[in-house]
């Protein structure tokens, strides 16, 4: 098998040997939505991300917390 020269040491580790267990991990979501009008939707959410198993063995494994917000408009 030929590795490309600029390949990060995560990658390295599966190339070697790939990780047993499949489970990347869960996700959980809490959002809310605000009608502005009848053509504006507004909705805010926060996310946070639990690593599994298979993330922990290849990688850095922090969970992740990110926030979005979004409006949409309906012609």
């Amino acid at each position: 098998m030929r590795i490309p020269a600029k390949t990060s040491p995560a990658a390295l580790r599966l190339a070697r040997q790939p990780p047993r267990n499949r489970y990347v991990g869960a996700e959980t979501d809490v959002f809310a939505t605000y009608n502005f009008t009848r053509h504006l939707l507004g909705y805010a959410g926060y996310s946070h991300f639990l690593t599994g198993e298979f993330i922990d063995k290849t990688g850095k494994n922090k969970d992740s917390d990110f926030y979005y917000v979004a409006i949409q408009f309906t012609f």
